[in-house]
């Protein structure tokens, strides 16, 4: 995110608040809470056995933790310490926290915990998490492709310009959009010809770019999904 704008409230605290509801009540936090998003399953079933995921934006670890079950090791990074409370409690109760490693971080500059991370991933993965703009999501595309292992696969979600909630937004430049309907989300508009640049750029393989939609709560969410590999 950029903070040039004076009008975009501090993230961390928005989905602090967010979490605090999300990860313990209503649908999510009830109904969802041990469910993995179809997405983290498809990832899954192409990894090789025991694999490390790097994933960034784990919210309470729904696909985190079923990634543990899976027997994978997983590097859980937030910005949100509400959120990876939830996450440590909810992985101690399944079993499986010996395999999450929760690091509190925030990636608004584009820029990983590199000392904190091995250098062998098997697999970075964000789910409607990378809300930043063109020049940080280069500069992350190449702290990503130092650690990835060649063969290693990147699976991105989230939303693109035909989103109702990217719709109403004001854009602000650099691809990114803020929502004043929801005090000052700031969320990526998620363009195709924007990731292959990117893509050509890194020497990454486009494996699949498809497009998803969810119901949540009455209101409809589109999604571009892009699953990438990296060749060397």
């Amino acid at each position: 995110m950029t903070r040039k704008h004076k009008d975009i409230p501090d993230q961390s605290k928005l989905w602090d608040e967010q979490h605090k509801v999300r990860g313990t009540k209503g649908p999510e936090g009830y109904n969802l809470q041990n469910v993995p998003n179809e997405s983290a399953i498809r990832l899954n079933n192409i990894l090789p056995l025991k694999s490390r995921i790097l994933e960034v934006g784990s919210a309470n670890g729904r696909d985190a933790r079923y990634w543990a079950t899976q027997g994978h090791e997983v590097y859980a990074l937030d910005f949100s310490q509400v959120a990876l409370k939830q996450l440590k409690e909810l992985a101690i109760a399944q079993q499986v926290e010996q395999l999450i490693v929760p690091i509190v971080w925030n990636i608004a500059k584009g820029i990983l915990p590199l000392n904190s991370l091995p250098k062998n991933v098997g697999a970075f993965y964000a789910r409607s998490a990378l809300h930043i703009g063109d020049g940080e999501m280069n500069l992350l595309a190449e702290q990503i492709d130092s650690i990835l292992l060649p063969g290693g696969k990147i699976l991105i979600e989230g939303k693109g310009a035909a989103d109702r909630k990217i719709a109403r937004s004001k854009k602000i430049g650099r691809g990114l959009a803020l929502d004043e309907y929801e005090n000052g989300h700031l969320r990526r508009v998620w363009d195709i010809d924007f990731v292959k640049k990117l893509c050509k750029k890194m020497g990454w393989s486009i494996i699949n770019i498809g497009s998803n939609t969810e119901d949540w709560n009455g209101t409809q969410a589109n999604f571009l999904s892009f699953l990438i590999q990296k060749d060397k």
